[in-house]
């Protein structure tokens, strides 16, 4: 909403198309992130950390590491440089 009661549209240029595009990007990355979380808490509370849920885990813990790497480096980009 603020951006939209300062003139910044998704229809509004390319900077706005951009703003939008990665907002969306990084709502549709959390939720995949967080149903990972979710879907592991079972696992995580009963201890079973075996073999096979061992990979589920670790699979989960890289793309949290990935998230934190692109976003820091888009912030770096986009707001630093």
């Amino acid at each position: 909403n603020d951006l939209k009661s300062q003139g910044l549209l998704a229809s509004s240029g390319i900077f706005g198309s951009l703003i939008y595009a990665f907002t969306w990007i990084h709502v549709g990355h959390m939720v995949l992130a967080l149903s990972f979380l979710l879907f592991l808490t079972p696992f995580i509370l009963r201890g079973a950390y075996k073999n096979k849920n061992k990979l589920k885990i670790l699979n989960a813990t890289k793309f949290w590491h990935f998230l934190a790497i692109v976003w820091i480096l888009m912030f770096l980009f986009l707001f630093i440089f």
